[in-house]
């Protein structure tokens, strides 16, 4: 839902439809035209998801011809992969030995992760995010990486069985991250 102006007046009248919008399973976005102007520089990914999932229930059409700078992306998908890698690091240091803990922190990293990965795929023309594995194999094919890590872990977490060692697993998995962090940080645009 697209505003010309957006204040808290226009929130409290709304949060009825809001509520009504979600009962259809929608997820629905209020914000002011100005706002997304402003700051496509800095959510460039998540604009573009908009702009190819979204349904305009009110408002001016704008994600129809938004333009995103792909070096905006390039640095979106650099912060999604840097985060990760740093929160890794921490949670390394933190939890030491425990293993399971840190596996647990690589579950919740692979949503940002994948954010990271969708943002590569979308500069070098790839358009095939509803398949998460699928995107992990092109980003394969565009790096020359091996990723496996990142697939195990995406695996383990929708249920299935870990099929090696958790200390290689995880030792696997922070390398990977590193990996296509740098590659991410020197890609051209």
């Amino acid at each position: 839902v697209i505003f010309k102006e957006l204040n808290l007046d226009k929130l409290l009248l709304n949060s009825k439809v809001f509520k009504k919008i979600e009962k259809m399973k929608l997820i629905p976005v209020f914000l002011p035209q100005n706002f997304i102007e402003r700051s496509m520089d800095v959510y460039p990914l998540e604009y573009l998801r908009f702009k190819d999932k979204y349904e305009l229930l009110y408002g001016e059409e704008i994600f129809k011809d938004l333009n995103v700078p792909l070096e905006n992306l390039r640095v979106e998908s650099e912060q999604k992969l840097k985060g990760v890698f740093i929160r890794l690091t921490q949670v390394i240091l933190e939890e030491g030995k425990s293993l399971r803990k840190v596996l647990k922190i690589c579950f919740l990293a692979l949503d940002d992760l994948l954010l990271g990965i969708e943002g590569v795929l979308r500069i070098k023309g790839v358009s095939i995010f509803d398949d998460e594995f699928r995107c992990i194999e092109k980003l394969e094919e565009i790096t020359g990486f091996e990723l496996d890590s990142f697939k195990e872990v995406l695996k383990i977490r929708s249920g299935m069985r870990r099929k090696r060692e958790l200390k290689s697993l995880i030792y696997d998995f922070y390398e990977d991250v590193e990996k296509l962090a740098e590659f991410v940080d020197r890609m051209e645009v």
